[in-house]
């Protein structure tokens, strides 16, 4: 018996002794960590994740920012559309916009600001602060209207739940945003806690949100009549993992029916939004426009006339209502509809961006609908009498 207690005795002493090693391998462990683990703050917004040499100064993919005061100055503002992936550094939009206006006989200069996963928020913040810096004399903003609805809505990206800043509305009045653009939060001081924060609460940020949301739409549990099976078929070839009906973190949002009043609600914020970015750019003396792709030519996508079964529910869609909210959000701005004249104009299958060869003649297409607005001569001369500053406007002008 003495004997049975004694290795009891050793059994327990043993088990403390592991259990007291485990605790200071742990605390070693997480004291090398706060010391020597470089942990980059979480920040809010972002900007391009193109390489550093096809970076223009504002850290967004596109050519360097320089200009004469001859120069009629363009930017292209967007997200993904601008940034352009797919395309050759010195084939991107800005490009060629440049290029074919230029041979219409413009002398223009044309810059990118934009990045993945914009919507009109960051473009805010964006063209804020380009024009602290620099001039624009007209400002195209490339509508998307697919997805930049729903991006303005939630406070992550869709993809990978990266936090940004958030506008909202209150009654019919703008407020905003959340944080400041690129403001660093979850930066705990011990980093154990900041790298938790981090695998956590990106989710979470969007879940906390949708409780000041209004109700989303309700898909059918059920449905006797006429089902097309697209949106199922192409969830199998695993082409629509990200899309979230649920939610309406998707890019099929503005086409479903009967408009939910959550969707009503971030046509409401779009729009307040734009008419921002058109106080902003006004206020610098530019003229914004607002352009967008035809939405019935993007990426094989069908004409969403009917029910759709998609995640074990049944939605009503139609393209009738997309282009209904498509125009409720442009009403009162100058808008171009613009036609895709290269076919197929997508990247491929799992990538609807515009393919090289069709940005080109889209930027083609646009460059001829946007001559009124960009004059054979320069419109800066009846300026420079009230400011002569102008000329050299934050070192974005040569001299």
């Amino acid at each position: 018996m003495t004997e049975r207690l004694r290795n009891r005795g050793l059994g327990f002493s043993a088990l403390a002794l592991t259990a007291v090693s485990a605790i200071f391998a742990l605390a070693g462990g997480v004291l090398l960590f706060q010391v020597f683990y470089h942990l980059a703050p979480i920040r809010s917004g972002w900007r391009s994740n193109a390489n550093r040499l096809e970076e223009n100064e504002l850290g967004f993919r596109g050519h360097a920012i320089h200009y004469s005061p001859d120069d009629f100055v363009i930017v292209l503002l967007g997200d993904s559309n601008v940034q352009a992936n797919a395309c050759a550094y010195d084939w991107m939009p800005e490009r060629r916009l440049e290029e074919h206006l230029k041979r219409m006989g413009r002398a223009v200069k044309v810059f990118s600001v934009g990045a993945n996963g914009y919507g009109q928020d960051q473009e805010l913040m964006a063209i804020e602060e380009y024009l602290g810096r620099y001039r624009a004399d007209l400002v195209l903003l490339w509508l998307y209207p697919r997805n930049d609805v729903w991006n303005n809505v939630f406070p992550t990206s869709g993809a990978s739940a990266r936090p940004k800043p958030v506008f909202w509305l209150e009654g019919d009045s703008l407020r905003g945003p959340s944080e400041s653009w690129e403001e660093p939060i979850w930066s705990h001081r011990f980093k154990v806690v900041a790298l938790l924060q981090r695998l956590w609460l990106p989710r979470r940020r969007d879940a906390d949100w949708i409780r000041r949301l209004p109700p989303a739409y309700h898909p059918m549990a059920e449905y006797d009549g006429k089902v097309d099976h697209w949106m199922r078929d192409k969830l199998e070839q695993g082409l629509l993992p990200l899309e979230n009906l649920e939610t309406e973190k998707s890019h099929f949002s503005l086409s479903l029916v009967p408009r939910s009043p959550r969707t009503e609600y971030g046509i409401q914020l779009t729009r307040r939004l734009l008419h921002r970015i058109d106080d902003t750019v006004v206020g610098h003396q530019g003229k914004l426009v607002l352009f967008s792709q035809r939405l019935n030519q993007e990426c094989g996508w069908p004409l969403l006339d009917g029910v759709y079964d998609f995640r074990g529910r049944y939605y009503r869609m139609s393209q009738d209502q997309l282009d209904a909210s498509v125009r409720e959000l442009v009403e009162g701005f100058p808008f171009f509809d613009t036609p895709i004249e290269v076919q197929p104009s997508w990247v491929g299958p799992a990538d609807p961006h515009l393919n090289e060869h069709a940005a080109d003649a889209f930027m083609k297409s646009l460059a001829e609908e946007i001559l009124p607005y960009v004059p054979m001569g320069h419109p800066l001369a009846s300026h420079l009498a009230e400011d002569p500053s102008l000329l050299w406007n934050g070192g974005g002008v040569s001299p």
